[in-house]
């Protein structure tokens, strides 16, 4: 399992149903990013290796 070191400012907010909103700025930082909302999937990849994180779905 590769870990993703982030260095970045987050601000809380109290929304209902959601752990984590990914803002632009974040995700601009990562470099090239694939996502697939539907399946609520998101891929970055840095160099030769990609990361895959999974939501959960309701």
């Amino acid at each position: 399992m590769q870990k993703l070191e982030v260095i970045q400012d987050f601000y809380l907010f109290e929304l209902r149903g959601v752990d984590m909103v990914l803002g632009l700025e974040w995700l601009a930082s990562l470099g090239k990013v694939r996502a697939d909302f539907g399946r609520m999937k998101l891929s970055i990849k840095k160099g030769e290796q990609t990361s895959l994180y999974l939501g959960i779905l309701p």
